[in-house]
């Protein structure tokens, strides 16, 4: 998927979770890009993953362009 298909997508689906709950996680937005799974999710929140990255799908790159899209920066 290129920049700007990821672009589109990530927009979508902030819209949709905006709509549905009237906030958007980036955990939510990774959940319903399919980038990790409801049961990944469980294992990494009871510490038997030991950090987030390790089980999303995908590249470190996408991930923050896809923060970027959502409008989380870090550091700053």
């Amino acid at each position: 998927m290129n920049r700007q298909d990821l672009q589109k997508k990530v927009r979508h689906t902030v819209h949709q979770l905006a709509w549905e709950k009237g906030f958007v996680s980036p955990l939510d937005l990774f959940l319903k890009m399919d980038k990790i799974s409801p049961k990944l999710v469980e294992e990494w929140r009871f510490g038997r993953v030991p950090y987030l990255e390790k089980v999303l799908l995908g590249n470190l790159g996408q991930f923050s362009f896809i923060m970027k899209e959502l409008g989380i920066r870090q550091g700053i």
